[in-house]
């Protein structure tokens, strides 16, 4: 059993590089190398969201906020696989955790490209499924940035979401530190 927790958030300027991924792998290394808990959140790689965001527009200027928000959470997707993979170069046990794992733990109203998180509803998914992978050593890579509502329908919180991310997370995990 873990007994203290850090969440750590990189955002887009630090996963800018294949070297910056590496050094924030490391950096995640010496925390869970001292016996704390490591939870991961990831934003997008820097410019891919309004990239996302410009080229759905350009294809269907009509496109609803329910698609808008499918195709841009694919960016955070997508580094929380190439930071897991960064973690397990180091030789950590990381976990991707997406809105189609058995993991995910942020739930969501349904307000689409600028979600609420639902804490009650989240905290209790954190307890249940992401607890048990830090209690076991693992390090649960999280996107930031994207919920999921109740019936399941992917959502975003806005500009600044993957930091909302990692200060709900820290709350319902009573974590040290956010950083």
């Amino acid at each position: 059993m873990v007994v203290e927790v850090i969440v750590f958030k990189f955002g887009g300027s630090v996963l800018d590089s294949d070297e910056h991924i590496k050094k924030a792998a490391e950096r995640v290394k010496e925390a869970y190398s001292r016996g704390i808990g490591v939870v991961v959140v990831v934003s997008a790689l820097r410019g891919v969201t309004d990239s996302l965001i410009s080229t759905a527009r350009k294809a269907n200027p009509n496109i609803t906020p329910e698609m808008l928000d499918e195709v841009i959470s694919m960016g955070e997707r997508t580094s929380a696989r190439l930071f897991a993979a960064a973690l397990k170069g180091v030789g950590l046990d990381a976990v991707v955790v997406d809105p189609d794992s058995s993991y995910w733990p942020i739930i969501t109203d349904s307000n689409h490209l600028d979600a609420n998180p639902l804490y009650d509803e989240t905290k209790q998914l954190v307890e249940k499924q992401l607890k048990p992978l830090i209690d076991s050593g693992k390090i649960p890579v999280i996107c930031g940035f994207i919920g999921k509502t109740l019936d399941g329908k992917i959502t975003t919180l806005g500009r600044g979401g993957s930091d909302t991310t990692a200060v709900l997370l820290g709350s319902a995990l009573k974590a040290k530190e956010v950083v």
